[in-house]
């Protein structure tokens, strides 16, 4: 899923993307998959819940100055990226995802 804001040179806001992916319908490995919010203005949070009901909520912002201060690899460097945590023996409901 991609989140977007698009502005006029004017700087209005002409388009804007963003939404949640409900995630109770596959398997998500807490070792075999990351949860990565690429930008410099993103914002991106997951929801999930043990066998015994308990809530595990998480969220992060990337933030840069520029695109081009993101790093293009499979790791976060911090600029331009943020990296949550898949918490083991959870069930992934959804996924948040917003360009701020």
């Amino acid at each position: 899923p991609v989140a977007r804001d698009c502005y006029a040179e004017n700087s209005k806001l002409v388009n804007q993307t963003y939404g949640t992916v409900n995630t109770a319908h596959f398997h998500i490995s807490s070792t075999r998959n990351k949860f990565i919010a690429v930008g410099c203005d993103t914002s991106g949070a997951l929801v999930a819940y043990d066998s015994g009901g308990n809530n595990y909520t998480a969220g992060c912002v990337a933030l840069c100055n520029r695109l081009n201060d993101i790093v293009a690899n499979e790791s976060c460097s911090g600029t331009g990226c943020c990296e949550i945590p898949i918490p083991q023996g959870h069930v992934l409901t959804k996924v948040i995802y917003v360009s701020a």
